[in-house]
């Protein structure tokens, strides 16, 4: 704490990461260790901005009367935002809300029907930037880079789940610009970038061909080899 108190970049604390996935696990128990870190902060950091970055706005009020902004996260249709920001400053009237966490990966995969364009991804944080701009929301980008390994104690062992969460970049993991970039640097070469990824022939499809070809020849060498008998 008292190395971001020297940090000038440090512009607010969030207190825990999505804490409402906790509380559905271990209920009250979060609600006092929350409450004894806005405590603590207060006392420790008495100028500084504080809030809880929830990942559904549903939880948006829970200790807002000690919040200095209320934020929350969003990975949903982007067409059911405008009306999620809505209701959330009419429950919130006199507060500032901030969209704390927001993006979309660039994921295919192998061997499962899991295919999300970076053309997608462009469209789909050009279509949440419009929006919050409307509702005058401020809003932060999930996330800089794409990430080559990620824990599975916190995005799962499930191969489906975790690998899209390693590609939320706005810069691959080898530090090459995706077409979403455009949305925030302005700069004429990557403007113009602009990859038409979505009609690719999915991989997944050729990889299972191969494996259903491969256990044909397995299932039809079982066959010839159980046909014979000694003697043969």
């Amino acid at each position: 704490l008292k190395k971001c108190h020297e940090y000038n970049a440090v512009l607010a604390y969030d207190l825990k990461n999505e804490a409402d996935l906790d509380m559905e696990l271990y209920g009250e128990e979060v609600k006092e260790w929350l409450q004894f870190l806005l405590e603590r902060f207060r006392k420790y950091e008495p100028n500084a901005l504080l809030t809880l970055g929830w990942s559904s706005e549903k939880y948006l009020n829970h200790f807002a009367d000690q919040l200095d902004f209320l934020s929350f996260h969003y990975y949903k249709d982007e067409n059911t935002l405008k009306k999620v920001l809505a209701e959330a400053r009419k429950n919130h009237p006199k507060r500032l809300i901030v969209l704390g966490e927001f993006g979309y990966p660039t994921y295919r995969s192998d061997l499962m029907p899991i295919h999300k364009t970076k053309r997608r991804q462009k469209e789909y944080v050009s279509n949440v930037i419009e929006i919050t701009k409307e509702a005058e929301v401020p809003f932060f980008i999930w996330t800089l880079y794409d990430f080559p390994e990620i824990p599975d104690a916190a995005f799962s062992i499930k191969p489906w789940v975790k690998n899209p969460q390693k590609h939320f970049g706005l810069y691959d993991a080898h530090g090459e610009a995706k077409p979403v970039l455009a949305l925030f640097i302005r700069e004429k070469d990557l403007a113009q970038k602009n990859i038409d990824d979505s009609w690719e022939h999915p991989k997944f499809l050729v990889n299972w061909i191969l494996l259903i070809c491969f256990f044909l020849f397995l299932f039809k060498m079982y066959k010839i080899i159980s046909s014979l008998r000694p003697g043969d």
